[in-house]
């Protein structure tokens, strides 16, 4: 299970003055008192012999309940910096300042607070807008061999988390398989729902089989809804069958036309990885599909957009997600232009097939952001 608290911070209180052990306190906006950290080993070296207060000028209220948050938090510091680099989506407004109506994002320096706790899992707070103050001087100076250490626990604890997470995802997939759930388009609709729902708040009693069973069972409601809309003659069907609405499957289908012209001109090396470039153009639009299949299956089932106000965080996450997918096509794209890959009708298809998709979803991202103004 995984805690994410970036935009409800008021502000905090991170203490690493003391080698080898991070303390603090940390208040939630809506939370009465604030939570207290009491961990092990260190953060990177920009914080580390540090007091550090942070405060958040603009905190909003969590559609999350804390109310599972252990108010006393035990654990191993994980990776913390004052100092990450971040891809943050830019405004119109920035594009506009800027000229670069091609790029969707701005790299901007960001604060991010990670620990492993022993109740809770991973807990993380990040963002880009924060205010920073170290107090006084460092008590200590991180060394060579303290950073490679600290590096060495991060890569642990973040294996174990990972772990845990794929064998939510295995026991998924084992349960739908053995399922009747509706093809493989529906199986995969519903381990993205039941794995959305572990990052959120875990299984907790009755543990996964119980998360499995309500959300099959939503599901099965959402279909007969459908058929009823069939069997009335309404309008709209359409976006009920196969991939869903016309941006996922205008995606999805440029993949597949893709992946069955390589198939079929052989263009794949017997020993190609998913590394080789015209795997990673494919991969691109395939994964960035996903992303759209669950913000458009998710928010905007009935043809509404943009997504109430109380999903625009996560909305905006998927978006970007996807945009990123699209874009790291492109630049797999621009490699097989240079290597002469495939051929010139192929990666035009490609080129003209993602630039389409990226459009689309800047215009719903800007739909969203005209919705907050």
């Amino acid at each position: 299970m995984s805690w994410k608290m970036g935009e409800s911070l008021v502000r905090a209180e991170l203490d690493s003055r003391i080698k080898g052990r991070l303390t603090g306190r940390i208040w939630l906006l809506g939370v009465d008192a604030p939570i207290t950290l009491d961990l092990e080993g260190n953060p990177s070296r920009d914080m580390a012999g540090y007091l550090v207060k942070i405060e958040n000028p603009n905190p909003k209220e969590s559609e999350r309940s804390f109310d599972g948050l252990a108010r006393n938090q035990v654990g191993r510091v994980g990776f913390m910096t004052l100092s990450h680099k971040e891809k943050v989506h830019e405004t119109r407004e920035e594009r506009t300042a800027t000229g670069l109506n091609t790029s969707a994002y701005l790299i901007k320096n960001a604060v991010s607070i990670q620990w492993f706790s022993k109740t809770n899992g991973l807990v993380l707070i990040a963002s880009s807008d924060y205010r920073l103050e170290l107090v006084d001087s460092p008590t200590w100076v991180m060394t060579e061999a303290d950073a490679e250490e600290q590096e060495k626990v991060n890569a642990e604890l973040v294996a174990y988390f990972v772990d845990e997470v794929l064998d939510v995802i295995k026991s998924a997939h084992e349960l739908c398989n053995e399922a009747d759930v509706g093809g493989a388009h529906e199986a995969r609709l519903l381990i993205e729902r039941i794995i959305e729902r572990f990052k959120r708040e875990g299984f907790g009693e009755g543990g996964f089989e119980r998360v499995y069973l309500e959300e099959r069972e939503k599901r099965k409601k959402e279909l007969n809804a459908c058929t009823i809309k069939a069997e009335s003659g309404e309008k709209g069907i359409e976006e009920d069958r196969g991939y869903g609405p016309p941006l996922v499957t205008e995606c999805i289908d440029l993949c597949v036309r893709l992946h069955k012209a390589m198939q079929g001109q052989n263009w794949l090396p017997k020993n190609a990885t998913e590394e080789y470039v015209l795997e990673e153009i494919k991969s691109g639009i395939h994964f960035a599909g996903v992303q759209l299949a669950v913000v458009m299956h998710r928010y905007a089932r009935d043809g509404k957009w943009p997504c109430d106000a109380i999903f625009v965080d996560e909305v905006m996450a998927q978006l970007q997600k996807a945009q990123e997918r699209l874009a790291d096509a492109l630049t797999a794209l621009d490699v097989a232009d240079q290597d002469q890959l495939a051929t010139e009708a192929w990666r035009t298809q490609a080129r003209e097939g993602v630039l389409s998709v990226m459009n689309q979803v800047d215009q719903l991202i800007v739909a969203v952001e005209n919705s907050l103004e």
